[in-house]
C-alpha cells in the first residue's frame, strides 16, 4: 500500500500479471490483517516544493524491498526485470501466508 499525495493506494496484479498501484476505493477489504512481514516507512519530501501535478508518495507499507528500495519502487513501474520478479515472488509468498 501507498499513500501518494493523499491517497491510498494498492500494489495488484493487473489484468497482464503486471504490478499496478491502483485507488483503494475500487476493493473491498475482507480481512484487515496484514502480512508479519510487512514493513512501513514514511516518504520524505524534498526541500522544494513538488510541481503542479506530480505524485509524491508519503508511506509505503508492504514486503522489505516495495518499502525499503526507491530503486525497486520505481522498477515496478518502469517493469524492470529484477522488481518484476521480487513483485512476484512476494505475490506467490501472500498466497502461502
Amino acid at each position: 500500500m501507498a499513500l501518494i499525495s493523499g491517497s491510498l493506494t494498492v500494489l495488484v496484479a493487473d489484468e497482464y500479471d503486471k504490478p499496478a498501484w491502483l485507488p483503494i476505493e475500487l476493493f473491498e477489504v475482507r480481512d484487515p490483517r496484514v502480512p508479519d512481514h510487512w514493513e512501513f516507512a514514511k516518504g520524505e519530501v524534498g526541500p522544494n516544493a513538488p510541481a503542479p501535478g506530480e505524485l509524491i508518495c508519503q508511506a509505503r507499507w508492504g514486503y522489505g524491498e516495495v518499502v525499503r528500495s526507491e530503486i525497486h519502487y520505481y522498477g515496478l513501474e518502469e517493469r524492470d526485470p529484477e522488481a518484476l520478479r521480487i513483485f512476484h515472488e512476494e505475490r506467490s509468498r501472500g498466497s502461502r501466508d
